[in-house]
């Protein structure tokens, strides 16, 4: 048996265009987070996105701590992840499993995304126009990738990195 090729290929680059993905893509990748599991079926995820180019797109993007900016502001999307946390401890569990749908998805149709914990969540919440039951988790850029060119230092050595992951030995124990 062998891991899914969408699972074991998908990665994470820096190097992101601006062009376009259409509003239908966004909707089938925003389609695919809420098949996530979620305790209780609450889902209690809330994404909050904009495109390149606009006034919400800057202010996501000034959301995110210096070393994200340089090249993230080449993403076609920015898009806040965030989940209904008050009363519900499972939820930072749900917004990961949605968070994975939509990546997977995102990346089955060529569209890559960076995931990031480099911002700031209060701002984050604050421009998603969310209530302080909400936390802000991550932003996801979104774009097609770019070549890797496009990156200034120190982006463009950390894209050509290994990308191996921790034998399953270490992170598992059968009891």
């Amino acid at each position: 048996m062998e891991v899914l090729d969408v699972i074991k290929n998908r990665w994470s680059p820096r190097a992101l265009k601006s062009d376009p993905i259409s509003e239908e893509e966004i909707q089938v990748i925003l389609k695919a987070a809420s098949y996530a599991f979620s305790a209780g079926n609450l889902q209690p995820w809330h994404y909050t996105y904009a495109v390149h180019g606009t006034e919400g797109f800057e202010k996501i993007l000034n959301t995110l701590f210096p070393g994200n900016q340089p090249w993230a502001k080449n993403a076609h999307i920015l898009m806040i992840t965030s989940a209904r946390t008050k009363d519900n401890p499972s939820a930072v569990l749900d917004l990961g499993s949605a968070n994975m749908n939509l990546a997977l998805q995102a990346f089955s149709m060529g569209i890559y995304s960076h995931f990031m914990a480099g911002f700031d969540k209060i701002k984050a919440r604050e421009v998603a126009g969310l209530s302080d039951e909400f936390s802000s988790m991550a932003v996801v850029a979104l774009g097609y990738k770019d070549h890797l060119e496009t990156l200034e230092s120190p982006y463009r050595e950390r894209e050509v990195g290994p990308k191996d992951r921790i034998s399953i030995e270490i992170f598992s124990d059968k009891i």
